[in-house]
């Protein structure tokens, strides 16, 4: 049988819709010219004040209700060879009547046509309509940041022309040439190699791995390659634009033992401010002026804990998030005297004092009183613990803004100590 085209008549404010066969339309049509009315009148000239819309029957459901109209509808028409909109002088767009940048509802019923593709339902209508009134310019912004939008695929969003997928022996990962803190580095094979070289050493397959202050992903991608499909791996990363690189690397490697989770941590629920520097980034507290809240970047800010399951396994730790480590992890005492993980910190007591609230050495301290020594990274697994003071020593030796530093649990059993995999004299 072959199919026409039918016209919808809409009727808003929960009145419902009404079908017309081609053949019903051309018998009103006729009738309406016996008495005297034109055959091509608008539909809110006639009795009816209907809404006519062409549309192709084949689009239709077979529930649709064949009830009678009851009340006038809208002031919209949109029909064949139509060129304006209702009510408009045929010369419209030389008529000089000024812009109005308020929505009409004819404004909105054009977004649904031309944005989202298609005819609003008349339950739906209700409330889109009641946007008129409003600014157009927020009104059309809610449809094109809308979801429905975005997957009709309309605009065409190429990678940015900076971004570049860099391959290693072990893993792949996107990177941006403008970013001169990390990708730079990343892409030319230089990205810390002292840190990733103790990854390599001590992780093994079926390990979790958690990567708190991710960025965008090198030790996240590393450790997941290491740890395998059996492993798991939790980024945790605040800043967007690093989170959508981390993403597009876990995809393009296939690690689907990799989460990641967008927000910063702290010892409480909360919110921060984000303040970046290339793909580096520096949480602190949302300022108390109402124009410093407004204008903050704000990220959310949970403890490790909060991003765990109850009973998952942490066996190692990375930590670089300029100077909140301490912020970061005093919460998440319990977890570390639970599963008492091997901790691979960036060390900075200049930012720890300003972004954490304490010393460097009060930050060491916290780790002793969990029953960890601490070694320098690059120093070898052999290398003798280290005290506070020569931490501090040997950062003040190294002249650069920070030092790596690693921790490993140590218990001591008269004048031996245990350490996690081997017996050493601490």
């Amino acid at each position: 049988m072959q199919r026409g085209i039918a016209v919808i008549e809409v009727v808003v404010k929960q009145i419902p819709i009404r079908i017309l066969s081609e053949q019903d339309r051309k018998r009103r049509a006729g009738h309406e010219a016996n008495h005297g009315r034109e055959q091509n009148a608008d539909p809110h000239q006639l009795g009816s004040r209907s809404i006519v819309l062409r549309y192709n029957r084949n689009t239709l459901g077979s529930t649709a209700l064949q009830t009678p109209l009851a009340t006038p509808a809208p002031d919209l028409h949109i029909a064949k060879n139509r060129r304006q909109p209702l009510n408009a002088p045929s010369n419209f767009w030389l008529s000089g009547e000024p812009y109005s940048p308020i929505a009409t509802e004819q404004d909105i019923y054009y977004c649904f046509r031309l944005l989202l593709g298609r005819n609003p339902s008349s339950e739906e209508w209700a409330g889109h309509s009641g946007l008129a009134g409003n600014e157009l310019r927020g009104v059309l912004r809610s449809y094109l940041d809308s979801r429905e939008f975005a997957n009709r695929g309309l605009i065409e969003r190429e990678p940015s022309q900076d971004i570049s997928l860099t391959r290693t022996p072990e893993f792949s990962i996107y990177t941006s040439r403008d970013d001169l803190a990390v990708g730079k580095h990343v892409a030319a094979g230089a990205y810390e190699p002292q840190l990733a070289d103790l990854l390599r050493r001590k992780l093994s397959s079926g390990m979790s791995v958690v990567d708190l202050g991710a960025n965008i992903g090198f030790f996240t991608m590393l450790a997941a390659s290491l740890v395998g499909p059996s492993g798991t791996v939790l980024a945790v990363e605040p800043n967007l634009a690093n989170v959508r690189m981390i993403e597009a690397s876990r995809r393009v490697n296939n690690f689907d033992q990799v989460t990641i989770a967008a927000c910063a941590l702290g010892n409480r629920p909360g919110i921060l401010a984000l303040n970046t520097a290339f793909s580096n980034g520096m949480t602190g507290p949302v300022g108390s002026a109402l124009e410093e809240v407004m204008a903050a970047p704000i990220v959310p800010c949970l403890p490790l804990a909060a991003l765990l399951p109850p009973d998952r396994r942490v066996e190692f730790i990375k930590i670089d998030v300029e100077g909140a480590e301490h912020a970061a992890l005093a919460g998440s005492r319990a977890l570390l005297t639970r599963w008492h993980p091997l901790i691979a910190s960036e060390f900075s007591p200049e930012l720890l004092r300003s972004n954490s609230g304490v010393s460097g050495v009060e930050y060491l301290e916290f780790f002793a009183g969990l029953g960890y020594s601490t070694r320098l990274i690059g120093a070898g697994d052999d290398a003798p613990a280290m005290t506070p003071a020569e931490v501090m020593q040997a950062y003040e030796r190294n002249g650069e803004d920070h030092i790596d530093i690693w921790f490993e649990l140590c218990w001591k059993l008269g004048d031996a100590v245990i350490r996690r995999r081997s017996v050493l004299a601490c």
